[in-house]
């Protein structure tokens, strides 16, 4: 699969070196941008921890604008807490538990935006999926993930689980992607038609451009109306 989970947690550097990340903002976007330079059809996706300790509003907005630059595929989103036996636990929690909610809805809307703008961007695509298992929730719904690792529901007869189906996607989520199962003799028999549809344009042209070209030959050859023939010029001047 090209899914790639790749945590960021915030998009501030120095919430990221209070939680010790070992990382900065310019790097981490150094590393997504090799990623989709080497594997361009690659998706993300990120954890985040808003109302870590110190946290200020300028901060957190700078997470709400790291998560739209990089266009995450799903995003996790966790309010701070305190753990035992961690740095953080020695750190003081002094952001209020209702500006964490608040930061909480939030993140969370910027996310679903995101994840529906990268889903989008399959409708239309057919992919070749694993029926993985079923819906608990719709009868005769089967589920799979594309090779980039995207969710996908479909209806299908049970006797589909554990083998591989064609589906083309007609709708998407913020979560996940709906499709329709395809036919493969007819999803081929329709790329024929369209094969040999294009052919058939690309020979009309070429036919119009030979009889293009024989029409101007035909009249380069052809004697010019009003040419007189040899010795036309002398009978005129003696009739004169």
């Amino acid at each position: 699969e090209r899914f790639l989970p790749l945590p960021l947690q915030s998009g501030s550097d120095r919430v990221l070196r209070a939680m010790k990340r070992g990382y900065n903002l310019d790097l981490y976007r150094r590393r997504v941008a090799i990623l989709r330079e080497h594997v361009p059809d690659i998706e993300l996706s990120s954890d985040w921890i808003v109302g870590f300790p110190g946290e200020s509003d300028a901060e957190f907005e700078q997470s709400e604008r790291a998560l739209a630059e990089f266009g995450f595929a799903q995003s996790f989103v966790f309010r701070y807490s305190p753990r035992p036996s961690t740095a953080a636990a020695d750190l003081e929690d002094d952001v209020p538990e209702a500006r964490k909610a608040e930061r909480n809805t939030r993140l969370l809307a910027a996310s679903e935006r995101a994840g529906r703008q990268r889903m989008e961007r399959a409708i239309g695509s057919t992919h070749e999926l694993l029926a993985e298992d079923a819906s608990e929730r719709r009868a005769g719904v089967l589920r799979g993930r594309t090779h980039c690792g995207l969710p996908v529901s479909f209806a299908a007869p049970a006797e589909a689980l554990g083998s591989y189906v064609r589906v083309r996607i007609e709708s998407a989520s913020p979560y996940g992607l709906s499709g329709a199962r395809v036919d493969v003799a007819a999803d081929e028999l329709g790329a024929a038609a369209h094969e040999l549809g294009a052919a058939a344009h690309g020979l009309d042209a070429a036919r119009a451009v030979l009889e293009h070209e024989r029409d101007g030959q035909r009249h380069e050859h052809e004697p010019a109306e009003h040419a007189g023939r040899p010795g036309d010029a002398g009978a005129d001047r003696a009739r004169g």
